[in-house]
């Protein structure tokens, strides 16, 4: 039987730029062109909406490099005037994203794509919070009748961006529940999962029973302690967070490759039971200080 494969882009605001480096490393290595099925989660979503378009890296920069903190938060909490049920309005973000990329491209997409968000019992304030009320919703965007909407509605940060109206229920950012939606990618029957968590709270043993290949993408050093950093979509630091993602990668392409798990020609050995790869802490330091030296 041939290999499934699955990519998990997990969620964490203005630190999503560094998925796009990641992303990059699997174009080069020919990788990405494989890939069966996406699933993310908040900018994941976002970044999902790329990937089943086929957008290449200048233009996924292109796209992040619009998202900045004027079209994200505009000129004040423009929401909170109008329906007070968030600070800021997303609305300018789908609409651009709507313009972007194209309902066929979405449509005709080879790879399946799936976004998680978190459903409210109540479209108040006050439910946004109540995350134990909420229940988890995954949209199939290939073919869900308005997939931009269900994008936005998983990276409605509750209070921030408040929540989203999909006909008649209302949803906010799928993190509160699945930060990292590989669930979907495991139903799917993905053997090989590449996993890009951005939040710093994922846990890896959770799928210790999945049988294949998870391969972990995480970083321990590239993100602050206190994630001032996830709401800060200046331009200036996009392509940063991109190079470190893309050394990360192209490091993880490269051990793969001696473990003998991925192969010169692009086919995958998939080892009985479940195998974890992840990088190791000194390896890590070793790709830090050489993004460090490069900036």
């Amino acid at each position: 039987m041939p290999h499934v494969i699955g990519l998990a882009l997990g969620g964490g605001g203005a630190r999503g730029s560094y998925q796009i480096g990641v992303l990059k490393a699997l174009d080069e290595a020919g990788i990405l062109k494989r890939i069966h099925h996406v699933s993310g989660t908040s900018i994941g979503a976002i970044n999902s909406l790329m990937v089943m378009a086929g957008l290449d890296y200048d233009r996924m920069v292109d796209i992040w490099k619009k998202i900045d903190n004027h079209e994200i938060y505009g000129t004040g909490p423009d929401r909170y005037k109008k329906d007070k049920l968030g600070l800021f309005s997303l609305q300018d973000l789908y609409d651009g994203l709507s313009k972007e990329i194209t309902l066929s491209e979405i449509r005709e997409s080879k790879i399946q794509g799936y976004v998680t968000a978190a459903k409210i019992k109540k479209d108040t304030l006050i439910e946004q919070v109540m995350i134990h009320r909420m229940k988890k919703k995954v949209f199939h965007l290939n073919n869900f009748d308005d997939p931009h909407r269900a994008v936005l509605a998983s990276a409605s940060i509750p209070v921030l961006f408040g929540s989203v109206d999909i006909e008649d229920d209302a949803y906010v950012d799928g993190g509160a529940l699945d930060n990292c939606p590989i669930d979907p990618l495991i139903e799917h029957g993905c053997d090989i999962i590449i996993a890009v968590p951005i939040d710093g709270w994922f846990k890896a043993s959770k799928y210790e029973n999945h049988q294949g290949i998870l391969i972990n993408l995480e970083t321990r050093k590239l993100f602050k302690m206190i994630p001032y950093d996830v709401l800060d979509f200046r331009p200036t630091v996009v392509t940063d967070k991109a190079q470190y993602g893309y050394m990360m990668a192209s490091k993880m392409i490269s051990i793969l490759k001696e473990k003998k798990l991925l192969n010169a020609d692009g086919t995958w050995h998939v080892p009985p039971g479940h195998t974890l790869v992840t990088l190791t802490k000194e390896e890590e330091d070793a790709i830090r200080e050489a993004w460090k030296r490069g900036r």
